[in-house]
């Protein structure tokens, strides 16, 4: 008799034993007394193997199970049974397909399911562990979860109460209660064509509400009167500081929210973020942390559910899921981080978003219409040097004529391992055959990039927006993406210098003001390598720094190198060194051989050794904490990556990148409010962008100075690094374009 079954498709190959052996190592982790486990093979050796055993569906979307296979789960349940087991945990898509009888372990994993041999949860296959190790993470919480469940046979799963069809007197009541009795509440929004379909709340856990505002027909659900004063009651639950309030991915909703009067400001947390906290390379959808913090199933695909159970159902579990993350947070260490910080860049990111930038539409049709032309042009020129049309955005196209017209060998990308043309290869491609044509190749696809960035639509006000990600990355840093109504685009991604920013203005009467941090990340390597010679370097303001190294590695003095191409090579090795780049890619970067880079590097580290000791001290913190590094800010990371390497250089970045990403949303915030209580009763000056490591802010032309001190005070925040004291310069420049600044 055993508590929990594990059930793998095959018996595992050789190569895959080590996958199998993790999960081992997991269950003893887990403290799961080993005779309390048992394991099932779906497909012993010797019969199907994973080559074949599709053939035994008879349709090709794996639906519908042959004769032969049902006979095969019939044994399968029979040798499961055998064992009595509370849960059985259900390895890999095969075993949840066959018999769990769900498609998709992506969207499952991690659930709490029934089956033909009771209850069940499905995780990835140790193979997949294999492939890509930060599944294991994930699994670990699968298994630990399985082992919980295991202590009684019976599903049990939360059935939450839900009112789904409201009357005006439900909604009356539903809120007077909560109003009463409630602390918390969370809120969640459905929309259609960008206008709020339908909202979901919930102020206790396994009960909740979804007010619709159209029926299933698309007519109004309430009368004109009603809707009325149904917002009325929500801007009496979401305005003012009743309660603490609770969304998923907060921005979109309040966004949306804003537009019918509702100023929600008590946001408590937004789970988005909060479990980002906690687990920034996990995934943020609400699914995955349904998944990891409660017991809910998977329910976007659920059968039968309407589109206002839906609703209520993600307001009841983003309750649940806060209350959870809540707990995480203090038990890693970054609840001050997370309320203290990152909650609070919520509604400033999002005034910025919203705001946008002005945009000269003249220019940007001329430019499209250029680069047109100019694609044209090359593509003829393309056509011209290989003899027949070649489309330089297919990577079929030009594996087929790269690979086996011309017989070049193939450069295999790192992560798939598969031949690849993208930019690497072709930089390679051409080092060691010059083809001609390879050049226009890669100019076709840098303008072509370029065009998709200038036609991105503008909205109706002559302005073109972004909707910013908190959790966009592993270290802080935003990403960001078309706005929370389908416009704009990604404006972290723009070009530096050209067209692309020429386009974004200042409105007639403005000016724009842009201030970028010095060397920001190679000023923090300098302090964490505790370098003298490094720290001395970035000590005084005005000094160039990639000029007196360019110096150092060529020879002669600073002033021989103002705006040379040695000066841009000491600019690419203090990057490339600080972050332990090869000298292969370092060379592949700069076009220049091997050998020579490897020189060039070999004489950066012995000009400034601390570098590589702080490499060798960052893996050691890793072994000795757990794979945590902690930022002078606090935040914190645990690397699931597999040990090497790899997640060494990761870990390289992480914290100078870190540092001055939230140093910069630091500055934003000490801004925003300065910005706000300098010019309270007549705005004029907006945050207008964030970039990496600047800020960008519009403002009138007869506050232009005052702003330009404000927003350099702002940037120029002192951070305490070990014993030290650093505070990086701000430059800050004028102009009228984005391209000005």
């Amino acid at each position: 008799m055993a508590r929990i079954v594990f059930v793998r498709d095959f018996e595992p190959k050789k190569a895959e034993w080590m996958g199998e052996k993790t999960i081992q190592s997991l269950i003893h982790q887990a403290k799961i007394p080993p005779e309390e486990v048992a394991w099932v093979t779906m497909f012993p050796q010797g019969s199907w193997g994973q080559k074949n055993y599709r053939q035994l569906y008879t349709d090709k979307q794996f639906r519908t199970k042959s004769d032969t296979y049902e006979l095969i789960l019939e044994d399968l349940f029979q040798e499961i049974r055998s064992h009595s087991p509370n849960v059985t945990i259900l390895l890999g898509e095969e075993a949840l397909r066959g018999i769990g009888g769900k498609l998709n372990l992506g969207n499952w994993r991690g659930s709490i399911i029934g089956t033909p041999v009771g209850k069940a949860v499905p995780t990835y296959h140790p193979r997949q562990i294999a492939k890509q190790y930060t599944f294991l993470p994930i699994v670990s919480i699968d298994i630990l979860k399985a082992f919980q469940e295991s202590t009684d046979p019976e599903i049990n799963l939360p059935s939450p109460e839900l009112t789904l069809s409201p009357s005006f007197c439900d909604v009356q009541r539903w809120v007077e209660q909560a109003l009463d009795e409630g602390v918390f509440l969370s809120f969640d929004i459905e929309t259609i064509a960008h206008h709020i379909d339908c909202i979901g709340l919930s102020w206790k856990e396994e009960e909740g509400i979804c007010i619709p505002f159209c029926d299933t027909n698309g007519n109004p659900y309430w009368t004109y009167g009603d809707e009325q004063r149904i917002w009325q009651f929500l801007d009496r639950l979401l305005t003012g500081d009743t309660f603490k309030l609770i969304a998923q991915n907060a921005t979109y909703d309040i966004t949306y929210l804003e537009r019918y009067g509702i100023k929600i400001q008590n946001l408590w947390m937004d789970t988005m973020n909060a479990s980002h906290a906690v687990y920034p390379e996990f995934p943020k959808g609400l699914d995955f942390l349904t998944s990891i913090y409660t017991r809910h199933p998977y329910y976007k695909d659920k059968i039968g559910i309407s589109r206002w159970e839906y609703n209520a159902l993600d307001a009841v579990i983003t309750l649940e899921v806060a209350f959870e993350i809540e707990k995480r947070l203090r038990d890693f260490g970054t609840h001050d981080f997370y309320h203290g910080f990152v909650n609070k860049l919520i509604f400033p990111y999002m005034e910025v978003q919203n705001g946008g930038m002005a945009i000269d539409l003249a220019k940007k049709e001329e430019a499209v219409s250029e680069l047109e032309k100019n694609l044209t042009q090359l593509l003829s020129q393309i056509e011209k040097e290989v003899g027949q049309p070649l489309n330089p955005q297919s990577p079929k196209q030009l594996q087929t004529y790269f690979y086996e017209t011309k017989g070049y060998e193939a450069y295999l990308n790192r992560k798939t391992g598969r031949p690849s043309c993208d930019d690497e290869a072709l930089q390679r491609l051409y080092r060691k055959y010059e083809d001609p044509v390879i050049p226009f190749i890669r100019e076709y696809r840098d303008k072509a990039k370029l065009k998709g960035t200038l036609a991105t639509p503008v909205d109706c006000d002559g302005r073109i927006r972004t909707s910013y990600i908190l959790s966009g990355t592993e270290t802080g840093r935003l990403a960001s993406r078309t706005h929370v109504f389908g416009s704009g685009t990604n404006l972290q991604n723009i070009p530096r210098k050209g067209i692309a920013k020429e386009i974004f203005i200042a409105k007639e009467g403005n000016t724009l003001i842009g201030a970028d941090l010095s060397q920001a990340e190679a000023r923090v390597v300098a302090f964490l390598s505790r370098d003298p010679g490094l720290i001395k370097l970035f000590g005084d303001r005005g000094r160039d720094v990639h000029s007196e190294n360019a110096a150092l590695i060529f020879g002669g003095k600073p002033e021989d190198y103002p705006e040379t191409e040695e000066r841009q090579i000491a600019k690419t090795t203090t990057h490339a060194a600080n972050y332990d780049i090869s000298y292969k890619s370092y060379a592949l970067t700069l076009g220049i051989p091997e050998k020579e880079g490897k020189r060039i590097l070999d004489t950066y580290h012995n000009l400034y050794p601390g570098i590589r000791r702080w490499h060798r001290e960052t893996i050691e913190t890793l072994e000795r904490n757990n794979r945590i590094l902690v930022t002078p800010w606090g935040r914190k990371r645990r690397f699931f990556g597999r040990w090497g390497d790899s997640l060494f250089k990761e870990a390289f970045a992480y914290i100078p990148q870190s540092t001055v990403a939230d140093l910069i949303n630091k500055g934003l915030l000490r801004l925003y409010s300065a910005l706000k209580t300098k010019f309270a009763k007549r705005e004029k000056a907006w945050i207008r962008l964030q970039v990496h490591d600047a800020l960008y802010v519009e403002c009138e032309e007869s506050v232009q100075e005052e702003v330009l001190n404000l927003v350099i005070w702002a940037m120029e925040i002192p951070i305490t690094i070990g014993e030290k004291t650093l505070v990086i310069p701000a430059e800050a420049h004028v102009g009228k374009t984005w391209n000005d600044v």
